[in-house]
């Protein structure tokens, strides 16, 4: 990021006057453009089709301590962190190439050591007869919103800790009292079919609390290290061809639309319990029947992995919150029946964390649910 460079307050008006010239602007009088490029508060950079900086105006001199005639003749990219030219360079050309808007952001140091936090808006720019002549960034300074956000982040983050030691709490307390109980009567009794009962529901605790303690692992961190490797569709193909008997004997038709996606080894493992949550929280919400779409396929460098139902829907209310640990509607924490621990769509949270996507759920109360993850591309097949 450029920094360090003696600071100049006033670009000169012949300066602003380029800008009319690279754009090919034909006006009898330009003197109100010159005078919005001179004083805009937003700073503005405008560089040629080889990303070299062409208009550099005094906010750009202000917030990047860098005097235009400096800059001018630079190359644009050596103004995005390091960290930040790849994303940068793409979005550079695609707002070249295809004449569309993009935005990023990114952090940065000003010339006192600070960090800041710069929103940047890239458009294309044409001539008079339509043809592409460059692009042009619009900078704003957005460090007290991003800083606003993180306290906000950092208070949620402590909420959130604080149900999930509770959600942790509670489920083990049950279980090890359950424990205690069984086994102070086999020590107890002398009839040895209560006491192989007695173990079994010990048993029975024990892995009920291993089962929570592996998804909360999931959860919050990488696969493990022994985890194999597979291919993403062919996981998807084996887990669609396992459950259609099952679906069937629900009431539940299954269909699969599956499209050519490229090669993308995952942790098998985790993949598989993905689907597994995916599939179950699908299941319980059609307990009458009706229909499932698991859909595959790629769009805009990305991997798309649907699971849409027809079943009951998730209340607004609780559509936020439905990737948080022990959340649930059902069993003891959700004042219902069964034994729900809210940790299904947790884990498929932490799986797609895993894997570098993302997740959006989409719900309508009585009509159904649709669950998207987007995964990105391999490196080798991204722009």
């Amino acid at each position: 990021m450029v920094q360090g460079l003696s600071a100049r307050r006033r670009m000169s008006v012949g300066r602003c006057a380029a800008l009319m010239a690279f754009a090919g602007a034909d006006m009898a009088d330009d003197s109100l453009y010159r005078l919005l490029c001179r004083y805009v508060g937003l700073p503005l950079v405008a560089a040629d089709t080889e990303f070299r900086i062409r208009i550099w105006n005094p906010a750009a001199e202000r917030l990047f301590n860098a005097p235009a005639d400096r800059m001018i003749g630079t190359p644009l990219l050596d103004v995005v962190p390091e960290e930040y030219q790849s994303l940068a360079l793409r979005l550079f050309h695609r707002t070249l190439l295809h004449a569309e808007t993009s935005e990023f952001e990114i952090p940065y140091r000003d010339a006192r050591g600070a960090e800041r936090f710069l929103a940047v808006t890239l458009s294309p720019l044409f001539d008079d007869a339509g043809a592409r002549i460059g692009i042009c960034a619009g900078v704003r300074d957005i460090t007290r919103r991003v800083l606003a956000e993180k306290e906000i982040a950092a208070g949620q983050t402590m909420t959130a800790l604080g149900t999930l030691c509770g959600g942790v709490a509670h489920h083990f307390n049950n279980l090890l009292g359950g424990i205690g109980t069984s086994v102070d009567f086999a020590l107890t009794t002398a009839d040895a079919g209560a006491t192989r009962r007695a173990l079994r529901l010990t048993a029975d605790s024990v892995a009920r609390a291993a089962k929570i303690t592996r998804s909360l692992l999931t959860f919050a961190r990488s696969q493990p290290e022994d985890d194999e490797r597979m291919e993403l569709a062919r996981i998807v193909r084996q887990w669609v061809q396992e459950l259609r008997p099952t679906l069937a004997d629900r009431r539940i038709h299954l269909v699969f639309d599956e499209k050519p996606i490229p090669v993308l080894d995952v942790p098998h493992k985790h993949v598989r319990t993905m689907l597994e949550e995916l599939t179950a929280n699908a299941v319980e919400a059609m307990p009458d029947g009706g229909e499932l779409w698991i859909r595959l396929f790629p769009r805009d460098g990305e991997i798309h992995l649907v699971f849409e139902d027809t079943g009951v829907g998730i209340a607004p209310e609780h559509l936020a919150h439905i990737f948080d640990p022990f959340f649930t509607t059902k069993g003891e924490l959700g004042g219902g029946p069964g034994g729900h621990v809210g940790l299904g769509l947790a884990v498929v949270h932490g799986v797609v964390r895993e894997l570098g996507g993302a997740v959006s759920t989409q719900s309508q109360p009585g009509r159904g649910t649709r669950l998207e993850i987007r995964v990105p591309f391999p490196a080798s097949l991204r722009e």
